[in-house]
């Protein structure tokens, strides 16, 4: 009787795995590690590039004893410059001349600075301080710096960013000549204030808010209140002493 028995015919060299990160900056070279392992009982040479159209090109060949796993380092770098893209990629593993495996992945480029929000005050009683938050993100390894104008007009220059995420928050002082409510108890409109995030020359966001000028409580005492008490309180103050004269004749 005849048996069928399936056979499964391995590699002689296999990638096991290739660790990189989701997102690159552009022309910034980033970590990535290539893990093979020999299958066979028998030493090996085997060799892996990396390809593709808006990738630096790598290649290597990897020297592997009988059943070795190696984990080798490259620095995996784009060549596109256009953030926001999707950069295709493929890594080739070769024993001699035969192909071992052909695999295709995906990096995602970004930019170095990130703004992921601005906030403000929505509502400032005069003569108190505004206030404005801003959200980055430093998708190097290094500490960068960013420029923060108002109005078109220099607040903030040299704002550190370290790696990661930053959570940044900013006080103008009533006293500060950017102060954009300009002082008047009786002015209850809305003030336009611009916001603009600036890193070796380039804008990464400008964006424009709408702040309400409010009335504080001592400010509607001193000149709401006041205003209509005073003279309110000399009319029976002169009532008064008009009534006890008239009651001494």
């Amino acid at each position: 009787m005849d048996f069928e028995v399936p056979i499964q015919i391995l590699p002689a060299v296999a990638l096991s795995f290739f660790e990189f990160p989701e997102t690159i900056v552009p022309g910034v070279p980033v970590d990535a590690y290539v893990t093979l392992q020999n299958m066979h009982q028998a030493p090996e040479v085997a060799s892996f590039a990396l390809v593709g159209k808006n990738v630096k090109a790598v290649s290597q060949n990897v020297a592997l004893q009988a059943g070795e796993t190696k984990r080798i380092y490259l620095a995996l770098q784009t060549t596109g410059y256009i953030a926001g893209n999707t950069i295709p990629f493929t890594l080739n593993v070769t024993r001699y001349s035969q192909t071992m495996s052909t695999t295709n992945y995906t990096i995602q480029e970004v930019t170095a600075l990130q703004i992921q929000d601005i906030t403000a005050s929505t509502q400032v009683p005069q003569g108190h301080a505004l206030y404005i938050a801003v959200q980055a993100f430093n998708n190097l390894n290094t500490t960068q710096s960013v420029d923060i104008y108002l109005n078109g007009k220099p607040w903030q220059i040299g704002v550190a960013i370290v790696p990661g995420a930053n959570n940044i928050f900013l006080t103008l002082d009533p006293l500060n000549p950017l102060y954009p409510i300009v002082w008047n108890p009786y002015d209850l409109g809305s003030h336009n204030v611009n916001v603009t995030v600036i890193a070796s020359g380039t804008t990464l966001v400008t964006q424009n808010f709408a702040i309400q000028s409010t009335v504080p409580i001592e400010n509607v005492l001193l000149f709401y209140v006041l205003p209509v008490i005073i003279p309110i309180a000399a009319v029976l103050i002169s009532y008064q002493r008009k009534k006890k004269r008239e009651m001494l004749r």
